[in-house]
């Protein structure tokens, strides 16, 4: 598993490929995005960035994620309202997301069977889907193994 640094890194990356600015702030939100194993709401991650930046302000939080977003290094989880960060950057992909309905974790997949059947699936209705991820709940597999 990377690390957070690591993670950022790519993110980096991925944003001079892209022509994009990565602000210090929207580093650190990115960042504390990373450094977390569940999706957090903006409130989570207001609170969070309050311990280094006291006079941060919950506009500001929702701008950079509104940035991040748009330009695909986060999901925004909309069953939830919370925001995890974007684990295949390089990817032009419709997200995948596993959620535990027990501990909240989140995991970002990429099963091109799944995607293929929901384009199906879209073409046969004559349906257009938003640009929001795939939203799969269930249990994980730690939270399965202590309930047994």
């Amino acid at each position: 598993m990377k690390t957070a640094e690591q993670r950022l890194n790519e993110a980096l990356q991925y944003c001079v490929t892209q022509g994009l600015k990565l602000t210090t702030l929207r580093q650190t939100i990115l960042t504390i995005l990373y450094e977390q194993a569940n999706p957090l709401s903006a409130y989570d991650i207001l609170r969070i960035l309050k311990l280094t930046h006291p006079k941060a302000e919950a506009m500001t939080v929702y701008r950079i994620l509104n940035f991040l977003e748009q330009n695909h290094l986060i999901h925004r989880i909309t069953s939830c309202n919370t925001y995890a960060a974007c684990d295949m950057l390089m990817h032009e992909h419709h997200a995948q997301l596993l959620l535990c309905e027990r501990c909240g974790y989140a995991e970002e997949i990429e099963i091109k069977q799944l995607e293929s059947a929901v384009q199906t699936t879209l073409k046969q209705y004559h349906f257009k889907a938003s640009a929001k991820p795939t939203e799969i709940f269930g249990i994980c597999e730690g939270c399965q193994a202590t309930a047994n």
